[in-house]
Protein backbone atom coordinates (compact mmCIF):
# COMPACT_ATOMS: atom_id res chain seq x y z
CA UNK A 1 0.00 0.00 0.00
CA UNK A 2 1.92 3.30 -0.83
CA UNK A 3 -0.09 5.15 1.82
CA UNK A 4 1.86 3.41 4.53
CA UNK A 5 5.56 2.88 2.74
CA UNK A 6 8.03 1.87 5.50
CA UNK A 7 10.93 4.09 6.53
CA UNK A 8 14.51 2.73 5.22
CA UNK A 9 17.39 4.57 6.30
CA UNK A 10 19.29 6.90 3.92
CA UNK A 11 16.21 6.18 1.27
CA UNK A 12 13.46 8.11 0.00
CA UNK A 13 10.00 7.51 -1.76
CA UNK A 14 8.10 8.74 -4.90
CA UNK A 15 4.57 7.36 -5.17
CA UNK A 16 0.89 7.33 -6.42
CA UNK A 17 -2.28 6.12 -5.09
CA UNK A 18 -4.14 3.68 -7.18
CA UNK A 19 -7.89 3.08 -7.11
CA UNK A 20 -7.59 0.45 -3.99
CA UNK A 21 -6.52 0.13 -0.89
CA UNK A 22 -3.86 -2.21 -2.06
CA UNK A 23 -3.12 -0.45 -4.98
CA UNK A 24 -0.87 1.92 -6.22
CA UNK A 25 2.74 2.14 -7.49
CA UNK A 26 6.21 3.48 -5.56
CA UNK A 27 9.66 3.76 -6.61
CA UNK A 28 12.51 3.55 -3.70
CA UNK A 29 15.45 5.68 -4.21
CA UNK A 30 19.19 6.33 -2.43
CA UNK A 31 18.85 9.30 -0.71
CA UNK A 32 22.50 10.72 -2.48
CA UNK A 33 19.89 10.89 -5.48
CA UNK A 34 18.25 13.80 -7.22
CA UNK A 35 15.18 13.26 -8.95
CA UNK A 36 11.84 15.03 -9.31
CA UNK A 37 8.18 13.67 -10.31
CA UNK A 38 7.48 15.08 -13.97
CA UNK A 39 4.13 12.62 -14.42
CA UNK A 40 1.81 11.42 -12.02
CA UNK A 41 -1.46 10.08 -13.07
CA UNK A 42 -3.92 6.87 -11.58
CA UNK A 43 -1.55 3.64 -11.53
CA UNK A 44 1.37 5.69 -12.64
CA UNK A 45 4.60 7.72 -11.73
CA UNK A 46 7.53 8.81 -13.51
CA UNK A 47 10.75 10.57 -12.26
CA UNK A 48 13.40 12.05 -13.60
CA UNK A 49 16.72 11.03 -12.18
CA UNK A 50 19.72 13.28 -12.68
CA UNK A 51 22.91 11.06 -12.76
CA UNK A 52 25.70 13.76 -13.30
CA UNK A 53 25.40 14.85 -16.59
CA UNK A 54 22.97 13.01 -17.96
CA UNK A 55 19.03 12.43 -16.54
CA UNK A 56 16.84 9.29 -17.23
CA UNK A 57 13.56 8.23 -16.43
CA UNK A 58 11.96 5.87 -14.16
CA UNK A 59 8.77 4.72 -14.47
CA UNK A 60 6.40 2.29 -12.53
CA UNK A 61 3.31 1.49 -13.87
CA UNK A 62 0.36 -0.82 -12.89
CA UNK A 63 -2.55 -2.29 -15.00
CA UNK A 64 -5.24 -3.84 -13.29
CA UNK A 65 -6.65 -7.08 -14.78
CA UNK A 66 -9.62 -5.58 -16.56
CA UNK A 67 -7.56 -2.49 -18.09
CA UNK A 68 -5.25 -2.15 -21.44
CA UNK A 69 -1.98 -1.13 -20.99
CA UNK A 70 -1.61 2.54 -21.35
CA UNK A 71 0.91 2.58 -24.17
CA UNK A 72 0.01 6.36 -25.21
CA UNK A 73 0.79 7.17 -21.53
CA UNK A 74 4.75 5.71 -21.87
CA UNK A 75 4.82 7.61 -25.54
CA UNK A 76 4.96 10.42 -24.04
CA UNK A 77 8.73 9.90 -23.33
CA UNK A 78 9.94 8.49 -26.59
CA UNK A 79 12.72 10.99 -26.76
CA UNK A 80 14.25 10.04 -23.77
CA UNK A 81 16.42 7.42 -22.09
CA UNK A 82 13.65 5.64 -19.75
CA UNK A 83 12.95 2.29 -17.70
CA UNK A 84 9.42 1.52 -17.14
CA UNK A 85 8.81 -1.23 -14.11
CA UNK A 86 5.61 -2.00 -13.04
CA UNK A 87 3.14 -4.77 -12.95
CA UNK A 88 1.10 -5.30 -16.62
CA UNK A 89 -1.00 -8.09 -16.13
CA UNK A 90 0.23 -8.85 -19.48
CA UNK A 91 0.87 -12.75 -20.28
CA UNK A 92 2.66 -13.53 -23.37
CA UNK A 93 3.96 -17.37 -24.06
CA UNK A 94 7.44 -15.59 -25.26
CA UNK A 95 7.93 -14.80 -21.84
CA UNK A 96 7.49 -18.06 -19.99
CA UNK A 97 3.35 -18.18 -19.79
CA UNK A 98 1.53 -20.92 -20.64
CA UNK A 99 -1.14 -18.57 -22.67
CA UNK A 100 -1.55 -15.06 -24.67
CA UNK A 101 -3.74 -12.24 -22.65
CA UNK A 102 -4.61 -9.17 -24.67
CA UNK A 103 -2.45 -6.99 -22.44
CA UNK A 104 0.34 -9.41 -23.33
CA UNK A 105 -0.09 -8.90 -27.45
CA UNK A 106 -0.18 -5.73 -26.77
CA UNK A 107 2.82 -5.14 -24.76
CA UNK A 108 4.86 -7.45 -26.86
CA UNK A 109 4.05 -5.48 -30.35
CA UNK A 110 4.26 -2.47 -28.41
CA UNK A 111 8.13 -3.48 -27.57
CA UNK A 112 8.44 -4.46 -31.00
CA UNK A 113 6.91 -1.24 -33.09
CA UNK A 114 9.41 0.68 -30.65
CA UNK A 115 12.30 -1.48 -31.02
CA UNK A 116 12.28 -1.77 -26.86
CA UNK A 117 13.56 -4.66 -25.07
CA UNK A 118 12.03 -6.33 -22.40
CA UNK A 119 13.14 -8.32 -19.15
CA UNK A 120 11.21 -10.61 -17.50
CA UNK A 121 11.06 -13.03 -14.76
CA UNK A 122 11.32 -16.89 -15.40
CA UNK A 123 8.47 -17.75 -13.14
CA UNK A 124 5.36 -16.51 -12.16
CA UNK A 125 5.05 -13.17 -9.77
CA UNK A 126 1.64 -14.14 -8.53
CA UNK A 127 -0.27 -17.39 -6.73
CA UNK A 128 -2.98 -16.38 -9.22
CA UNK A 129 -0.56 -15.85 -12.65
CA UNK A 130 -1.06 -19.41 -14.63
Amino acid sequence: MVNKLPYILNYYWHSQKGTNSFGGVAILLHSSLKSKIIDKTEHFLAIELELGQEEILLESVYVPPDEEIPTKTFEIFRDKIFFLFGDFNAKHIIWGCKINNSNGIKMKEWLEQNDYEGIFPTTPTSKRSD
